[in-house]
């Protein structure tokens, strides 16, 4: 066994397509008959091996390996006598003088020549026959080894010796090892070489002594392939070996050792060759889902009992279903007589489910007989696998079952591209069968999650029915219906597998303190530019006094309290205020926190409608969240706190290391100016570099809020995704998707499916997969639509050093060649059968006329908010955000805009 799995692996070379010149009767399928003796075999263990491995086994010549020296009074019992490199110990123990040397032995290598005998010397072997060199060797002076480092041009000098025949070439580079000289009158040189120093030598050499020879080669083999660079084997279509140049060169070299070998005419192996090649020929079991609208398959449910995993089994079924236009069984696996499982799939008792294609589906404990092992996976982890007769749709827990369902749907062709029943692709297919899966795998982020803010939100909707004389009802049942989708699913977060597996008590943690302390401790909070530490003006959002001792006493008492309460809390936040109407503490002793190289920064004086110029406060902010975690910790010391690095503390701290109980939460980021991302780059390479837990919580996802429009920065953003991850990503909290399906969405689609590991994918293979699948004919028309948006949002981000907003640079023209991308695009699906392509492209126009409308209204405004353009401008503006919210309400969130930034909507 183990000698044909040599043969096997070393038949690549004899394959290899390296031209006409390689070819030899060895690559021949054909039965060879017994004829010659065979090869005798001397050498060191490694060039030996390689000799037997690469020359006679491919050549398919008899050998004997021999352990003990030869005495040439034996050599006629061979046909070749092959004495590969340097000679091992045992071949020359007890003889002092040379094994060649004496009388006797000399004539018997000479009558062994004479008589049609061949010997094969590589590199040193000549070193111990005899001292001096005995004269049938064909040189008598040893110079050394050769210095070269590299393959050096080496020239064929004589082309009548059946070693070098076959050569086409006249040169070739290889790599000598061993300087010889002064050779005999009597010996030819084959093949020469000439060094970086310009000096010939020989390589390969030939004596003929009678009817027999005596071969030199300057390398082992085994010596000459230890300097090729060592590259992976390709293949062609056929599955034959592929050589890079300077292993076709090495290949030259073995060949010449064949035809030496092969020039004694030794005994041939008594065996059939047969083909070898790593091209694979197994054909692929699949299982059958359905034909012809009946199923072939049974979900079995394995833990019926679970609320989430009959809701996940249905979700399963009706997708099927849909796409097979058949009807999919979900039994439970008792309700099967005889239901066994074991390493080669399920097994009954009744005949009527002999051929069914079973889907083993749940957090099933029996499935170890099928080898899988739910605990080697971590948390939300799935399983599809398939396994005889069987496919295995499981979980490590109930987000895992869910995640299952969804990736194997993904693996059929299924999309969610965004909300809703326009936004499910599901490919109708004849005959679905599956073929082999191996699936197991887990997310590695504690939490991927998007906020949301959904156009029903109650505050929104009102505002916007009352500006624009809508129903709030009405147009609420709207929104819910265009949400909705013919087959079950947890929506589109839960389908793009988002969640968390790991709680997170993020948020802002203050919000009561100056109720709680504003009459009793006022030195606890900021001083204003007015020489006031009043916060009256933001009591839900006060700022505080960082350098304030029993401010930060009372902080880590409330915390400690909180956790004595909640002992299974793993977390806590400890992260400022945001915003609000006052600013950071100017006081003297919180100034001597501020170091005076940190990075420079503008803050906003509210009291004087100003900024003014100041520097990064991560260290004071930095030390004050430090004290309080080391308070804490001193009771609870496996306890964390969140941290939030925001505002004007955003940026790496200077000369403050965090404490290591802090979960950094980075909120940094913003795709309005390139300047700004590279900056946020930077600024979680640093946070990083401390080991602490760290979350990306950017609010990039409302870039250009204020004068709304369709962009396209989702390729920056997947790149600086990978990037984050990379270093130390834990988990995510982007602020916010706004549910501007067709101004955002593939930022959005983009920005989930990186979530779960963006090192197994790309972004242009997200993009193609996107159009392709939501767009049919149209695919490449919506493709130069999204191109031509990220070419808009990448000239506006290169503007300035400053944030620029998309509106301020869009012209025109840049509308025009937007909508001549969407116009084609709709043309191309025009008389397609599947209705669904037309109405998603309707979708992107409908979101690319409002921002033109939007960006017109801001625009006349801002020229003169009173002029007749301008009014002109916010009514064909209302009147089409009436027909957003009624027609597509999912498109632009109308309702979000208009209590955000109403005044494009007002007169």
């Amino acid at each position: 066994m183990k000698s044909l799995f040599v043969m096997s692996f070393l038949m690549i070379v004899g394959l290899s397509l390296i031209g006409e010149e390689l070819k030899t009767d060895t690559s021949k399928i054909k039965r060879l008959d017994t004829i010659g003796k065979p090869v005798a075999v001397l050498g060191y263990v490694y060039p030996l091996r390689m000799t037997l491995q690469k020359v006679l086994i491919p050549a398919n010549v008899q050998y004997e390996k021999k352990v003990v020296w030869v005495p040439p009074q034996e050599y006629n019992k061979y046909s070749v006598i092959f004495i590969d490199g340097r000679l091992k110990s045992q071949f020359t123990k007890g003889v002092r003088d040379g094994l060649w040397k004496s009388p006797e032995d000399k004539k018997a290598v000479e009558d062994y020549l004479s008589s049609g005998g061949v010997i094969i010397l590589t590199s040193l072997a000549f070193y111990k026959l005899g001292n001096p060199i005995p004269p049938m060797v064909g040189f008598s002076l040893y110079e050394g080894l050769v210095d070269a480092k590299k393959p050096l041009l080496t020239r064929v000098v004589d082309k009548t010796s059946p070693v070098t025949s076959f050569l086409k070439k006249d040169s070739y580079r290889l790599l000598p090892s061993v300087r010889v000289g002064k050779l005999d009158a009597g010996t030819k040189v084959l093949m020469e070489y000439v060094d970086e120093k310009g000096r010939k030598g020989p390589l390969v050499t030939e004596r003929r002594i009678g009817k027999g020879a005596l071969y030199w080669f300057s390398s082992t083999l085994q010596g000459m392939r230890s300097k090729e660079k060592k590259t992976p084997l390709n293949t062609d279509e056929k599955g034959r070996v592929l050589l890079t140049d300077e292993q076709k060169n090495t290949e030259i070299y073995r060949q010449m050792l064949i035809k030496a070998v092969l020039s004694g005419k030794p005994a041939k192996n008594s065996v059939e060759n047969e083909c070898w090649s790593i091209k694979p020929l197994g054909k692929e079991k699949k299982l059958l889902i359905a034909k012809d609208g009946f199923s072939n398959a049974v979900i079995v449910l394995a833990n019926p009992g679970n609320y989430q995993e009959r809701h996940s089994a249905q979700t399963l079924k009706q997708h099927l279903d849909a796409i097979t236009k058949s009807d999919t069984p979900v039994v439970k696996y008792t309700a099967i007589p005889g239901f066994s499982l074991s390493l080669t799939g399920v097994e009954c008792a009744d005949g009527k489910w002999k051929d069914k294609t079973f889907i083993i589906f749940g957090k099933y404990h029996k499935l170890k007989k099928l080898g899988i092992f739910l605990e080697h996976l971590g948390p939300e982890g799935i399983v599809l696998r398939t396994i005889g007769n069987t496919l295995v749709v499981a979980g490590k827990d109930d987000r895992g079952v869910s995640h299952s369902v969804y990736t194997f749907l993904e693996l059929l062709g299924c999309r969610y591209l965004w909300p809703g029943e326009l936004g499910k692709v599901i490919p109708e297919q004849r005959v679905l069968e599956i073929g082999y899966l191996d699936l197991f795998e887990a997310p590695r982020l504690w939490r991927r999650y998007m906020r949301q803010r959904l156009p029903n939100h109650s505050k929104d909707l009102q505002a916007a029915c009352k500006l624009l004389g809508l129903d709030i009802k009405k147009n609420k049942a709207l929104f819910e219906k265009s949400a909705s989708t013919s087959q079950k699913d947890g929506g589109w977060f839960v389908w793009q597998r988002m969640g968390s597996h790991k709680k997170v008590n993020a948020g802002h943690a203050f919000g009561d303190y100056w109720t709680r302390f504003g009459k009793e401790h006022l030195k606890w909070f900021a001083l204003q530019p007015n020489g006031s530490r009043n916060q009256a003006m933001s009591a839900s959002r006060p700022r505080f006094c960082h350098a304030n001792q029993n401010l930060v006493k009372q902080i880590i008492k409330d915390k400690i309290e909180e956790l004595r309460k909640n002992p299974s809390l793993t977390n806590l936040s400890i992260a400022l205020n945001d915003g609000g109407l006052t600013t950071f503490c100017m006081c003297e002793k919180c100034r001597e926190l501020d170091p005076v190289k940190g990075m420079k920064i503008r803050l906003l004086d509210y009291y004087g409608q100003r900024r003014f110029p100041y520097v990064a406060l991560t260290d004071r902010v930095l030390r004050f969240s430090n004290m309080i975690a080391a308070g804490v910790a001193e009771e609870f010391p496996n306890k964390q706190l969140v941290f939030y690095a925001y505002s004007g503390y955003a940026s790496a701290p200077v000369r403050t290391r965090p404490h290591h109980n802090l979960i950094i939460y980075v909120v940094d980021g913003t795709y309005e100016s390139e300047f700004w991302r590279g900056h946020m780059r930077e600024t979680w390479r640093k946070w990083t570099k401390y080991g602490n837990d760290t979350f990306w919580r950017p609010n990039l996802l409302l870039a250009n809020r204020r004068v709304l429009t369709s962009q396209n920065f989702s390729r920056k953003l997947f790149d600086d995704f990978r990037y984050c991850y990379n270093r130390n990503l834990c988990g995510t909290d982007f602020d916010t998707c706004a549910y501007n399906w067709a101004l955002n969405g593939l930022i959005y689609y983009v920005l989930a499916k990186a979530h779960w590991n963006p090192n197994n994918t790309t972004y242009d293979d997200i993009l193609n997969d996107y159009c392709s699948a939501g767009f049919g004919n149209a695919v490449d028309a919506v493709k130069s639509y999204f191109l031509e948006l990220e070419r808009l949002s990448n000239r506006a981000a290169n503007k300035s050093k400053d944030t620029t907003s998309l509106y301020d640079v869009l012209t025109p023209d840049d509308f025009v060649r937007l909508r001549k991308c969407l116009s084609l695009a709709k043309e191309k699906v025009a008389k397609d059968p599947n209705k669904k392509l037309l109405k998603r492209i309707e979708f992107l126009v409908a979101g690319l006329r409002f921002s033109e409308l939007n960006i017109d209204a801001f625009n006349e405004s801002r020229k003169a908010i009173d002029s007749q353009e301008a009014k002109l401008a916010r009514k064909k503006l209302r009147e089409f955000s009436k027909i957003i919210m009624t027609r597509y309400p999912l498109a632009v969130n109308i309702p979000y805009t208009v209590n955000f930034v109403g005044h494009n909507f007002r007169d």
